[in-house]
């Protein structure tokens, strides 16, 4: 009888986690207009699309080898909510920092390729580095001398 509940338990969740996949759809209406959705329009032809969030899903604090001198280095990419919300709260903080944006700057991807980052938001400052963005673990790595 267990084995029973346990076979239908097992089914169930299968056909569950087959509903959690979303596919992301784009196309084109006739007036010109870029449009996504989660189900392809019926008249329209409709592009599967693929998105990868870069992004940390935790902060992380490591020392590093190289020095800024002090000076925030701040590596983002446009996409990036984490990235927007770091940078409107040391703009409104009027805290200095460089920016280096991934999207826009072959060099900021090649130095960013050499802290073997994985995501953004990376914060650079002195010999420290910190991973992700949260308001309190930033405000403690700006503080940390």
């Amino acid at each position: 009888m267990k084995l029973a509940y346990f076979s239908i338990f097992l089914v169930v969740t299968f056909f569950i986690s087959l509903n959690g996949h979303a596919d992301i759809f784009k196309w084109v209406d006739e007036h010109g207009r870029t449009h996504f959705g989660d189900k392809p329009p019926e008249k329209n032809n409709a592009e599967q699309i693929t998105v990868n969030v870069n992004t940390y899903t935790s902060v992380s604090y490591e020392s590093m080898s190289s020095d800024t001198g002090g000076q925030l280095l701040v590596y983002t990419k446009d996409s990036c909510g984490y990235c927007q919300k770091a940078k409107a709260y040391l703009d409104k903080n009027g805290t200095p920092y460089v920016e280096r944006n991934l999207d826009h700057s072959r060099l900021a991807r090649k130095q960013f390729e050499r802290l073997n980052a994985t995501g953004v938001p990376v914060f650079l400052k002195g010999k420290e580095r910190m991973n992700g963005y949260s308001q309190k673990r930033l405000e403690s790595f700006l503080a940390m001398d």
